[in-house]
C-alpha cells in the first residue's frame, strides 16, 4: 500500500517500452479525476517492501506546475490474482464510458455463465469492447483472468497498468479464496489443498506459490508448476531481476 496518499489507495504501475509510472488513484477517482505520479521506485516483489517513491510529474507539466495526463492507449491489464478484480471499473469506464453512455458498473459477479465471481469477465459481457469502448484506448488483446505480460510484450506495443500488494498480504488474501493457484495443474493443486487446507503457512511455503508478481512480470503464471523448473523451487529469486528490470529501467515522462 502507498501510506502517504490518502483514502488508503492503491498502486497502480503504467508500463511500456518509455513509461514507467506509478499512479494513485483516491477511493471514488476514475482516470480523469486527481491522478498523482511518482518516479519509478525500488520495488522489492520479493521482500514486501515498496521504497524510494518521491512526487514527480505526469507525462507533461502545465506552466502552473499542475501535473497533466496525456491520454492512454493501448492498454493492457496485468491483473496479479488478488490484486484488486474491481479495478476492471476503472479501466473500462475510463475506455469505455466516456461517450454518450453512463456505465452502470454494478455488475452481478455471477452474471457470466460458467465464470463463478468474475466481476471483471461480467462487466466485460455487458459491455462488449467492440461496442462501447473508444478506438485504440485498450489494447487489441485486452486481457484478464491472470494472464502475464513481459518486456517483449511491452515493446510490441501494450502499455500495461496493473495494482499490486504487498506479497504477505496477497498471499493471505489467496489462501482464503480456495488456495488460489493460478498455473497449476489439477494434480499439483489438488495436492497442494490436501497439504495445505488448515494452514496458511503451509500455503505460503508450498513449492511454486511465493513469487507470483516476478513470474507475471516475466511471462509465466502466477504459480509455478513442478514441470516448469530443474532444480529446488527458490521463491522467485532467480526472476527478481528481470521483474525489477520490467518495473525500473523506463523512462520517467515528466
Amino acid at each position: 500500500m502507498c501510506r502517504e496518499w490518502p483514502c488508503g489507495c492503491p498502486c497502480v504501475c503504467l508500463l511500456n517500452m518509455f513509461h514507467f509510472l506509478v499512479a494513485a488513484f483516491c477511493c471514488d477517482a476514475v482516470f480523469g479525476k486527481r491522478l498523482q505520479f511518482t518516479r519509478p521506485a525500488p520495488f522489492n516483489l520479493f521482500d514486501d517492501r515498496i521504497e524510494g517513491f518521491h512526487v514527480g510529474s505526469a507525462s507533461r507539466r502545465s506552466e502552473g506546475g499542475t501535473p497533466k495526463a496525456g491520454p492512454l492507449t493501448n492498454l493492457q491489464w496485468l491483473h496479479v490474482p488478488k490484486c484488486g478484480t474491481s479495478f476492471v471499473a476503472t479501466l473500462w469506464n475510463y475506455a469505455c464510458g466516456q461517450g454518450g453512455t453512463s456505465l452502470d458498473l454494478a455488475v452481478d459477479p455471477y452474471a457470466r455463465r460458467g465464470c463463478g465471481a468474475c466481476y471483471d469477465m461480467a462487466l466485460m459481457q455487458r459491455y462488449p469492447k467492440e461496442l462501447y469502448c473508444t478506438p485504440g484506448v485498450l489494447h487489441p488483446k485486452f486481457q484478464t483472468q491472470h494472464l502475464p505480460t513481459s518486456q517483449i510484450l511491452m515493446t510490441q506495443g501494450q502499455q500495461v497498468v496493473g495494482l499490486f500488494r504487498r506479497p504477505s498480504q496477497r498471499l493471505i488474501s489467496a489462501f482464503h479464496n480456495g488456495m488460489h493457484a493460478a498455473g497449476f495443474d489439477s494434480e499439483t493443486w489438488g495436492e497442494l489443498r490436501n497439504s495445505c487446507r488448515t494452514s496458511v503457512s503451509c500455503y505460503v511455503n508450498y513449492p511454486g506459490i511465493s513469487g507470483c508478481s516476478s513470474r507475471m512480470l516475466t511471462g509465466r503464471h502466477c504459480a509455478e508448476p513442478p514441470a516448469a523448473r530443474q532444480e529446488e523451487f527458490d521463491g522467485g529469486r532467480a526472476l527478481l531481476p528481470a521483474a525489477l528490470e520490467a518495473l525500473g529501467t523506463k523512462r520517467v515522462l515528466g
